[in-house]
């Protein structure tokens, strides 16, 4: 509709979390290996997003919080998993941005809400920062 506001989910690393990322990501070797690399395809895809109008909902992948969300969730971390991780993140914060669609058969992120629980052996929740990347 005319006047609506387009966002897209974009997943950030913290640079001093950036060798625990790489490490718990089964597919590591499709990311840069440095944060310095990974921040500037980071920048380039915010400016892309600006090009297009499009306004970036970004979330902070915290390594630890997501690979006790892959455990909960039985998913192997790797990108499919970041894009539902970071789906979920900002859904939980309240985000704009709806899920993407998935079955109802129970998939990560499938009707998550501000108020939908984490997986029920998944402690404390996952960290949302709001830091600079």
């Amino acid at each position: 509709m005319p006047g609506d506001v387009v966002t897209q989910v974009v997943a950030r690393f913290a640079q001093d979390q950036y060798e625990r990322i790489l490490a718990v990501m089964v597919d590591a070797a499709l990311l840069p290996p440095t944060h310095g690399a990974w921040r500037r395809g980071f920048e380039e895809r915010l400016a892309d997003l600006a090009r297009r109008a499009v306004r970036p909902v970004v979330v902070t992948i915290d390594p630890e919080a997501f690979a006790a969300w892959c455990a909960a969730w039985e998913l192997p971390c790797d990108a499919d998993a970041r894009m539902d991780y970071a789906d979920w993140l900002a859904a939980a914060r309240g985000s704009p941005w709806p899920a993407r669609a998935r079955s109802s058969a129970g998939l990560p992120g499938a009707g998550v809400t501000a108020r939908s629980p984490a997986p029920s052996s998944y402690e404390g929740g996952p960290r949302l920062s709001e830091e600079a990347a």
